[in-house]
């Protein structure tokens, strides 16, 4: 995978590439190669170099900001944001943007109308002290089951 955007005037070189690879085109294989420890390698990144006339617009990181700044920023650029509102945790702000579904960095031109989802802090969870658990009642004691014969009820008159 790639980190890199390519620009208009530089998609013909890897076009080109990609047909070599893909062996739909000859391509000219590299016979000598030469290497020196005093020199630095480099990748040779294909169509860098070539063209770079426009400027890219990349989508900034929103998480941290508030909804309002994201709304602005729509609002300037004309990109579309879904905002979704979440419980935040303690320490969080009302507002905070705590994700977005589309990574920075990413070319507005290529988002079109697909929307930027941003997961925002709506209400801040609010933890209740648990209630003291109440102690559990005592067996009630059977008279009839009692063994100490010092707590014998004593017999009635009547027998």
């Amino acid at each position: 995978m790639y980190d890199y955007v390519i620009y208009k005037e530089s998609l013909d070189a890897v076009k080109k590439a990609m047909k070599e690879n893909l062996d739909l085109i000859s391509m000219t294989p590299v016979k000598k190669f030469s290497y020196s420890i005093i020199e630095k390698v480099t990748d040779n990144i294909i169509g860098k170099g070539i063209g770079s006339t426009s400027t890219l617009s990349l989508l900034p990181s929103l998480v941290g900001h508030s909804v309002t700044y994201a709304q602005n920023y729509a609002n300037s650029t004309g990109i579309n944001i879904d905002i979704n509102y979440v419980e935040g945790m303690k320490g969080e702000i009302v507002g905070q943007i705590l994700s977005q579904s589309v990574p920075a960095k990413t070319d507005l031109d290529m988002l079109g109308s697909y929307p930027v989802v941003l997961k925002v802090v709506g209400s801040i969870k609010t933890t209740t002290p648990h209630p003291e658990p109440e102690p559990e009642p005592e067996p009630e004691s059977n008279s009839n089951s009692n063994t100490n014969p010092e707590l014998e009820p004593e017999p009635s008159n009547g027998e």
